[in-house]
């Protein structure tokens, strides 16, 4: 119990650390969040592996947060793959800069801008707004929060798409278009026969890792199965069917 408590804070304060030197365009603060930050996870998922079943629950809120960061982090912006650009020796190598003498921080230092321009927002600052006050003196609080908070509903594919960015949906619906998906006029899903539904649905389950959207939870992914691509769904029609990623769709990048 005690060693998971500590690696949960330790990862919060690698998080929230990053954030700070983000905010404070303090570049060295992108090399020591890679070299601190997924070791920390692994081993947290680790030691939730070996938890016995009764103590499990009062770590999965927890365990749903920091892996959205990961998910924001590593798999939207792949910060990982764009540090190795500026850093030699993989992430975790000294700071130097690849391009012609050009000084390591002054490069870095753009990145962490472009970064911190695209990481402030949901689910990575609601984390930082969540579990800050760790770190400033206020109480600890409980990993299990007394309810759930209230998550808002995406109505339409492209509402999920802008909190990316805004060339994410005019991107993804060029895509469909050009797989002769849609109807290049309404957008609408052009294939409404049997098995129609899973096809679709495979592709939105698959978007977020692809960079494409925020998370999309069930009720998000009918409302834009129902309002984006007008078609009909049962309420549980889609709960059986994982992402399609052998869909082909490329990876988002702007």
């Amino acid at each position: 119990m005690e060693n998971i408590e500590i690696t949960i804070k330790e990862l919060i304060k690698s998080v929230i650390q990053f954030y700070n030197d983000m905010e404070n365009d303090n570049p060295e603060g992108l090399n020591s969040f890679l070299n601190i930050f997924p070791s920390k996870l692994e081993l947290f998922n680790d030691l939730m592996n070996s938890l016995p079943p009764s103590e499990v629950e009062r770590y999965l809120y927890f365990k749903h947060d920091i892996f959205n960061v990961y998910d924001y982090l590593f798999k939207s912006y792949n910060i990982s793959l764009i540090a190795e650009k500026y850093i030699s020796g993989g992430v975790i190598g000294s700071i130097h800069a690849h391009t012609n003498n050009l000084n390591p921080i002054f490069a870095l230092s753009a990145l962490s801008g472009n970064i911190k321009k695209s990481v402030s927002s949901h689910p990575y600052e609601d984390f930082v707004k969540k579990y800050s006050h760790l770190f400033n003196g206020e109480n600890k609080p409980e990993i299990k929060p007394k309810s759930k908070q209230k998550e808002i509903q995406t109505t339409t594919l492209k509402e999920a798409c802008d909190v990316i960015h805004p060339e994410s949906y005019t991107s993804l619906i060029g895509w469909f278009e050009s797989k002769g998906l849609i109807d290049s006029d309404t957008k609408y899903w052009i294939d409404q026969k049997h098995g129609s539904i899973a096809i679709l649905t495979g592709y939105l389950k698959a978007l977020h890792s692809l960079g494409y959207t925020k998370v999309l939870h069930t009720k998000d992914i009918l409302s834009i199965i129902r309002t984006s691509f007008n078609m009909e769904v049962g309420d549980t029609s889609t709960d059986h069917i994982k992402a399609d990623k052998e869909s082909k769709i490329p990876r988002f990048s702007k």
